[in-house]
């Protein structure tokens, strides 16, 4: 027996035509080019499921059908699912969309159908509805832990924080190692009772030691409780973990700003000489080495920069290709604030050795004039 056929239906006016390979005004122009790529978009598009596809444009309304191969049977809602699950993988929104309203449609009770498209509509901003399909989810399956989980996620997105404490602490009920209940609730509770917080984030540091995202709530919430040593580990684990992540810029921004904030902190308020010397340096060789250069080492040390760099330690444990000699982490922050200055005053760069620059620039200036 094979399974019932898939089939959506939406105006030609609404088919979004930057997804396909031809000038959009083209298509426009010549209504049966404009349909006949359309068609071959959905036929193309069904092909790895098997089975075959129909697609009629009539009216101007496209009708787009999937007959499931034998094979399937009565498992052609998964395997819709796991083509959805690629499309979302290869960045195609709104055709997983599509594709999982359409086995909604076919199949409204489907546990897996549910909770793709509500973390896929929470992913895309589309909260309301995203929480209606996963009040669905959880009232239809109590014991889904990953339901409940996405529920709290989208609810915490939602600004309900009550609700999405109760959401992921249910989920925890069903499935207390469920790491990911763990760390949004972690990460949920931070602000409110970080004392609470941190010991959820420990567990989930244990169960997913690789996660990126759970070490870095782990290490914010080491912050919030002034645990300041531990956090900067814990940062610049998530930096280690994968450099060129969003993420990880974050955690280089936190990791420096406590060195920064304990260095400033040592200063009560005042220029710091080590740093004021280091300004110094960097204005005489970046003078020295002359524009193209010095563009050379800026961004030689912005890059060494992504990997984060130690404020705290005056060993001058770094090196750079573009300068001869080993330089600390203070010296090449220094440079390197130095260096943006010079290009673009309003640069923002994470520290503000802005007392010492000026004062660098000074000293600079009343050197050249002796």
């Amino acid at each position: 027996m094979s399974a019932e056929p898939f089939s959506f239906t939406h105006a030609v006016a609404d088919f979004d035509l930057a997804q396909l390979p031809v000038d959009p005004e083209l298509l426009l122009a010549n209504e049966s080019m404009l349909h006949s790529a359309i068609q071959g978009f959905y036929e193309e598009w069904f092909s790895p499921l098997g089975g075959t596809s129909v697609v009629l444009i009539k009216e101007g309304m496209v009708r787009a059908t999937w007959y499931p191969s034998a094979i399937y049977h009565n498992n052609a809602v998964d395997q819709v699912i796991r083509h959805a699950v690629t499309l979302i993988n290869q960045g195609d929104f709104n055709g997983a969309t599509l594709l999982l309203r359409a086995a909604l449609a076919h199949d409204p009770s489907n546990p897996g159908v549910l909770y793709n498209l509500g973390m896929l509509l929470s992913d895309q901003g589309q909260i309301p509805e995203a929480i209606e399909i996963l009040l669905r989810l959880v009232k239809i399956s109590p014991e889904n832990a990953l339901g409940w989980t996405a529920l709290g996620v989208a609810q915490g997105r939602n600004h309900d924080t009550v609700s999405a404490t109760a959401s992921l602490q249910k989920a925890l009920e069903v499935s207390p190692d469920d790491g990911y209940a763990l760390r949004n609730l972690g990460g949920l509770l931070t602000e409110q009772s970080p004392e609470e917080a941190i010991l959820l984030l420990e567990r989930v540091t244990r169960i997913l030691p690789k996660d990126q995202r759970s070490f870095f709530a782990y290490a914010n919430c080491l912050q919030q409780l002034g645990q300041t040593t531990e956090a900067k580990w814990a940062f610049q684990k998530v930096i280690e973990m994968d450099s060129l992540t969003p993420i990880a810029e974050e955690a280089r921004k936190l990791g420096s700003l406590i060195a920064y904030q304990a260095l400033r902190n040592s200063s009560a308020g005042q220029p710091l000489p080590s740093v004021v010397q280091c300004c110094l340096d960097a204005l005489k060789k970046f003078r020295d080495l002359g524009d193209a250069q010095s563009r050379t080492v800026l961004f030689e040390v912005v890059m060494l920069g992504r990997d984060g760099l130690d404020l705290s330690d005056p060993e001058e444990k770094y090196s750079l290709r573009s300068l001869p000699g080993n330089f600390s982490g203070l010296a090449l922050t220094a440079l390197m604030y130095t260096g943006l200055k010079m290009i673009d005053p309003t640069v923002e760069t994470g520290v503000d050795f802005s007392q010492e620059l000026a004062q660098a620039k000074a000293l600079l200036e009343a050197n050249d004039h002796q």
